[in-house]
């Protein structure tokens, strides 16, 4: 009975985590990087990883990209969450 409240918990927790109507931005442990999670089409997830690791801006520390200006400021990029919902 517990280990299938506890498998039920699991399954209610991985729905949660991957939510089938967002795309996500968000650190992963297991990869030790920034993740992005692309429900419904790839160029949405490539979309999101362009702006966030490639366009280069400067705000006075020299070029760098967005998480690399969160960095540079002192931010914990292990704690960073983005997303955003599909139009229903």
């Amino acid at each position: 009975m517990l280990l299938d409240t506890m498998t039920n918990i699991g399954k209610i927790m991985k729905e949660r985590l991957k939510p089938k109507n967002k795309l996500r931005v968000y650190w992963s442990e297991k990869e030790k990087d920034v993740m992005f999670y692309h429900p419904k089409q790839r160029v949405d997830g490539h979309l999101l990883n362009h702006y966030f690791s490639y366009v280069k801006c400067d705000t006075g520390g020299g070029e760098t990209t967005f998480i690399e200006e969160l960095k540079r400021r002192g931010f914990d990029i292990s704690t960073i969450r983005f997303s955003i919902a599909y139009k229903k």
